[in-house]
């Protein structure tokens, strides 16, 4: 089925009251889905403009995104940086980032998720750009919060995409230019382990969500 063509800004204020559970994630599944596809198009059009531009010998006009995934212009002269670059421009499985939103968010019913558009539990030192949880022992650290729910979405992707912290994810998933399919978020959450304190348990865990709730099938978007 086509995904459907809208961009939800925010969710429901009652989706913790919808009955039954499974009523509740479908919903929540069908909210964020068209916003995850939507962020991997504009991702796989970075790609692909930087794949033109390294078939060209002319990456320096694609300064812009080489900036945006925390590269330099004089990086570009580097030893393998091409592979480099290639490396953190790519997509993020939709089972992957379904399973991650449900979990951090609570199936999008948590405080984060409904006063902030917290999907995906970002941290940041910055007490002006987040929502300070109950209960913290770091007076500084917040919650991130977003103006819609997409720019949580396309955040989540830089961060997975950037973060030192995610370079063994980016490696057992880097393919060239030149190859098309990707590996779908099943394999994929084994390298999830440093996203959360309990490692892998949380691995575990994401995986049991998409496995019983047959994510994988959405891989393919």
């Amino acid at each position: 089925n086509p995904v459907p063509d809208f961009e939800l800004l925010y969710l429901p204020k009652n989706l913790n009251k919808i009955e039954p559970s499974s009523r509740r994630k479908k919903l929540f599944i069908s909210s964020i889905l068209p916003l995850v596809v939507r962020s991997n198009q504009r991702i796989l059009l970075e790609r692909k403009k930087i794949c033109h531009a390294i078939d060209n010998n002319n990456l320096i006009n694609q300064i812009d995104i080489i900036n945006k995934y925390g590269f330099k212009k004089e990086d570009i002269s580097l030893i393998n940086f091409e592979k480099k670059l290639i490396s953190k421009i790519d997509v993020v499985p939709v089972s992957l980032a379904l399973a991650q939103a449900a979990v951090e968010s609570g199936w999008g019913t948590s405080r984060f998720a409904l006063e902030g558009n917290a999907l995906f539990g970002q941290w940041v030192w910055n007490k002006n750009l987040g929502i300070k949880p109950k209960r913290s022992n770091d007076n500084i650290a917040v919650v991130r919060s977003f103006q819609t729910l997409l720019e949580s979405v396309k955040s989540y992707m830089l961060n997975l995409n950037t973060h030192q912290s995610y370079s063994a994810f980016r490696s057992k998933r880097f393919r060239s230019c030149n190859k098309e399919n990707a590996l779908e978020g099943l394999q994929l959450a084994n390298w999830m382990e440093n996203y959360a304190e309990t490692r892998n348990d949380y691995v575990k865990l994401l995986r049991q969500v998409i496995i019983s709730n047959n994510l994988s099938d959405l891989d393919k978007m």
